[in-house]
């Protein structure tokens, strides 16, 4: 049975991050023109690598004491040069449509919820809090500060992506280890976490604040591109298109998918989920797709899983030689112009199955081969 297009229109149902601003009115982004605004970009990329020092040096000194005021200093400035960062690249998303900044616009809102908090929607118990708490009870040294257990309890299902907060646990791996083994997870952890989030954030930062070439509406050219990249990247958006017109990209999937193209590499970011990215490399016809989100529908023991069917329809009809693990596929030796068109159908492929599951009915396997059908017809490959 065939999934019509209407019926898998609506909202999916897992949690969506949200757009909210969170500022009073007086304080949201500014008609900045966009000289000032790269401006104030570079300001605080170099803030928050001179914060980012300063992180490496409390974790290193975290069993000292009077370490505890120099912390709460160091969060006091981080919260600042977030909430500026914040507006900056809101400003850049939403006003400039800057789309390739919706990226680091996202992380940046996840690390500034991990450091500060949010009044009214996170309970107490952040790093801020933490920093409070401690100072009042007079622990001098961050290595004896623990997390209030709320913000265990809470920080949990933000960081597996399944609850109601949102945050991508590949950039906080101390508390991963310590929500997985039971182990304490002190404020030095805490902030060592905090740390390599700024990292990654300051990573996706400077590669996008390169050199653009040329803007499309899906994708972005760095100057000294590969036209072949390009190419690959414009054939992506082409067919991402189809899935668009006929309604079956979730729209908040479809705002957030983008091509960066640069040098003879294109990366593919594919919705809300930070970690559905492509890398397609020229060299070897490489393709690397991450996806680690499985569901297993109810009344279902088979997993749905956009990774199974990109891997075989990459190794099927792209003539890809590839390999399947938890992180997702990698591949080499494939028709490159093949497997992007097939990538295409990565972008809202969960919300797309768990429809056909929950209002169609169909067994996972028969949802996920209807699905590959879908993406082949799209990808003009049948």
């Amino acid at each position: 049975m065939s999934l019509e297009v209407s019926e898998i229109r609506g909202e999916p149902k897992v949690p969506l991050p949200s757009r909210v601003v969170f500022w009073p009115p007086e304080e949201r982004p500014r008609v900045v023109p966009m000289r000032e605004l790269m401006t104030e970009l570079d300001e605080e990329i170099s803030q928050l690598e001179s914060l980012e020092k300063e992180a490496r040096e409390i974790v290193a000194h975290g069993d000292e004491p009077n370490y505890m005021k120099r912390t709460k200093e160091w969060q006091e400035k981080l919260e600042i040069t977030l909430k500026r960062l914040w507006t900056t690249l809101e400003t850049l998303t939403v006003d400039k449509v800057k789309r390739e900044y919706i990226l680091p616009w996202e992380l940046t809102i996840s690390l500034y919820k991990m450091v500060v908090g949010l009044p009214d929607i996170h309970p107490p118990g952040f790093m801020k809090a933490d920093i409070k708490r401690c100072i009042e009870m007079n622990i001098e040294t961050p290595s004896q500060c623990y997390p209030d257990r709320r913000f265990l309890e809470d920080v949990g299902p933000m960081v597996e992506g399944t609850g109601k907060y949102y945050l991508d646990k590949s950039i906080f791996p101390r508390l991963k280890d310590s929500l997985e083994t039971g182990e304490k997870y002190t404020l030095t952890e805490e902030i060592d976490d905090t740390r390599n989030a700024i990292r990654e954030l300051l990573n996706l930062l400077k590669e996008i604040r390169g050199r653009v070439k040329r803007r499309h509406k899906r994708y972005v050219v760095y100057e000294n591109s590969d036209p072949r990249a390009e190419e690959l990247a414009k054939i992506w958006a082409e067919t991402a298109e189809k899935y668009a017109r006929q309604g079956l990209y979730h729209r908040y999937d479809y705002a957030r998918s983008i091509g960066i193209v640069r040098g003879d590499k294109v990366t593919f970011y594919m919705g809300y989920y930070r970690n559905r990215t492509a890398h397609v490399y020229l060299k070897n016809n490489r393709v690397n797709f991450y996806d680690s989100t499985e569901v297993i529908p109810p009344k279902y023991f088979e997993p749905l899983s956009v990774k199974k069917v990109m891997y075989d329809l990459l190794t099927e009809h792209a003539n890809c030689k590839c390999k399947i693990n938890n992180v997702g596929v990698f591949c080499s030796r494939c028709n490159l112009e093949k497997a992007v068109k097939i990538l295409a159908g990565a972008i809202s492929g969960l919300f797309r199955l768990e429809h056909r599951c929950q209002y169609a009915d169909q067994p996972p396997e028969v949802a996920m081969e209807e699905e590959k059908e879908l993406i082949l017809e799209l990808a003009d490959i049948l």
